[in-house]
């Protein structure tokens, strides 16, 4: 126990170091993440994992210590890796699930902290009605969300396009990776330079323009694109 206890505070140390933090933070920060574990059935230097992850991603440390009680909560629930829920965590950020693009400010962060909550919850529901479990939507979000991001689909609405895709996909392959490694191809070839300039010189279509415009419309961009001829 003597060992755990001392792995912890070595990982809350680091947290603290990478933050930038004062002493008296990262007391703060330690106290509540053993609070965090002890409420959501996760063990203390698991949280801290995944707070760490949070900080190093540029969050501050206030806002990650904020969003580990969701995490734990998500992680808990589903079953998640910690690591991998404070990436998807980081990947619904990336998306624009995050104060800033609420406006900035008070309103911002509770407009960020409702939709992120929202987000996680998105996952989760479709982690439970389809096959592709939500443990793995936390290890493929990162990666594919920022696939999306680049097609013009932000927000929860990202997030609910991602996750009934991957359901989708995951119907005519072996397992969950295949299937999201799947989904990763198609995107990459929808979007590649070859079909982008193949719809340019045989139909005319500027493919990533018109996708991006459509998804501004509220349209499915993915589906715009397959047709676009």
């Amino acid at each position: 126990s003597g060992k755990i206890a001392a792995g912890f505070e070595d990982k809350v140390k680091d947290i603290a170091i990478t933050a930038n933090a004062t002493r008296e933070a990262e007391v703060e920060l330690g106290s509540a993440i053993r609070e965090v574990a002890k409420r959501y059935n996760q063990q203390a230097d698991v949280v801290a994992e995944g707070v760490g992850v949070l900080v190093a991603n540029g969050a501050s440390l206030k806002e990650a210590q904020n969003q580990a009680g969701l995490l734990s909560e998500f992680a808990t629930a589903t079953r998640t890796n910690m690591t991998d829920a404070a990436r998807m965590n980081q990947a619904f950020s990336d998306l624009g699930i995050n104060a800033n693009a609420y406006g900035g400010g008070e309103k911002g962060r509770q407009l960020a902290e409702q939709n992120m909550r929202l987000a996680f919850n998105q996952a989760t529901s479709a982690g439970k009605m389809g096959s592709f479990e939500t443990r793995d939507m936390a290890k493929w979000f990162p990666t594919l969300g920022g696939m999306m991001k680049s097609l013009g689909v932000t927000g929860n609405d990202a997030v609910v396009s991602l996750a009934s895709r991957l359901q989708i996909s995951r119907a005519t392959a072996g397992n969950n990776d295949e299937a999201a490694n799947n989904f990763k191809n198609f995107l990459a070839k929808l979007t590649s330079s070859d079909t982008v300039n193949d719809f340019k010189k045989k139909a005319g279509v500027d493919l990533i323009a018109k996708m991006q415009a459509d998804a501004r419309k509220g349209l499915d961009p993915i589906s715009s694109g397959v047709g676009a001829v």
